[in-house]
């Protein structure tokens, strides 16, 4: 992100309620539970695993604003779902805008919807998830992307558990799709510095033509 800037790029960063919430539900319940003063760590450990989800409901009880995330827990909005709000965000940053979208996993996959908005020039996905390695193929996550017409770039780790090396030969793909493969998996541990520098060049490139 800070390469992008400095290469004079504005960056705009979408974030749900639901995920903001998420991200302070977290960062609240391990500075909360982080340690003990009576249990042994291992005893503590085990005790936060089994009460993580009675925990995070207790901390949320005294924040009615926030109360919302119980429903949507109960019942998470579809993809579709999430495409449109970022649909209305496209549209109230202007007809004029030049936009380009990035993004990681579900995020990768909801931008691959929006190749059709008027401002999206190009997108840039990490992590496409084609197929879930716990459940069989879902064509609604990989059918139309042999019809985008937008330039889109896929960074791909070649252990990614949702797909890796086999995603060319086993998916059709539009002929504006490029895939550049990382030696990492789905998210992204342990990739080398001198990978990220090249992320970084690559994606430059591709922003530059």
């Amino acid at each position: 992100m800070d390469t992008l800037q400095a290469q004079g790029y504005t960056l705009v960063w979408f974030e749900s309620k639901t995920t903001a919430t998420e991200r302070w539900l977290t960062q609240t319940y391990e500075a909360t539970t982080s340690h003990s003063l009576w249990l042994s760590s291992k005893t503590w450990s085990v005790l936060r695993k089994l009460f993580k989800k009675p925990i995070k409901a207790l901390l949320l009880l005294p924040h009615p604003s926030r109360w919302f995330y119980f429903w949507q827990v109960l019942r998470p909005h579809s993809i579709e779902d999430q495409v449109q709000k970022l649909r209305k965000v496209l549209a109230s940053l202007g007809p004029e805008k030049n936009i380009h979208v990035l993004a990681h996993s579900a995020g990768a996959r909801m931008a691959s919807l929006l190749a059709d908005a008027p401002t999206v020039q190009k997108i840039i996905g990490f992590g496409y998830p084609f197929k879930h390695p716990d459940k069989p193929e879902e064509k609604e996550r990989t059918q139309h992307l042999a019809h985008v017409k937008k330039p889109f770039l896929i960074f791909q780790g070649l252990d990614d558990e949702y797909g890796g090396q086999e995603v060319p030969h086993k998916y059709p793909l539009s002929p504006t799709i490029e895939l550049s493969f990382l030696h990492t998996n789905h998210d992204y541990e342990n990739i080398a510095h001198s990978e990220w520098v090249q992320v970084c060049a690559r994606i430059n490139a591709f922003l530059s033509r």
